[in-house]
């Protein structure tokens, strides 16, 4: 097929998956914003003329090192409960993870590490939102090319809004962490 995998594996313990098919892009999740000048350059390396393509991001969950190239794109795709915790962060009201007080000295001190700040809401497109209490509960589907990406979201274990996408037919599954 015409369709292209390409992991993005910084240093530092972030991943960044990109599909590409004729022409287009779909990223999934977009590292840490403390590295967006090197990640911007290697986007540019990797897919020539990428400012001028389509592209568009699934995040996973809402965590520092999944969004720092979410201003680059067309559209984000995300959870319901995603979007919401990323609407309370540019509110700069406590998002979901920092409302656990277990979680907010983390929260807080990879902040100011990787000098975080949520991205803008301008291109979020929520793909569902959980309504039962199923394990993982699928909520929408995602296209991509000919292909299409069953999305699940998991009851929080790791931050409330987390997604795993699934496409049967090319047997990939991306679950963030």
């Amino acid at each position: 097929e015409d369709l292209k995998l390409t992991i993005l594996e910084p240093p530092c313990g972030s991943n960044t998956f990109a599909l590409e098919y004729q022409g287009e892009l779909l990223f999934v999740d977009g590292g840490y914003a403390c590295f967006l000048s090197e990640t911007t350059a290697v986007l540019e390396r990797q897919f020539p003329g990428v400012h001028e393509r389509k592209k568009s991001m699934l995040i996973t969950h809402v965590d520092m090192d999944h969004t720092a190239i979410a201003g680059l794109m067309d559209s984000v795709y995300m959870s319901r409960n995603s979007y919401d915790d990323l609407i309370l962060e540019n509110r700069k009201e406590k998002g979901f993870r920092e409302q656990n007080p277990k979680h907010t000295p983390y929260f807080g001190l990879s902040e100011i590490i990787t000098g975080y700040t949520p991205p803008k809401p301008d291109n979020f497109r929520v793909i569902g939102e959980r309504s039962g209490e199923e394990l993982f509960e699928e909520i929408g589907r995602l296209p991509f090319g000919r292909w299409i990406f069953d999305v699940y979201e998991g009851p929080g274990g790791h931050v409330k809004g987390e997604i795993v996408a699934v496409c049967e037919e090319l047997r990939l599954i991306f679950t963030g962490d």
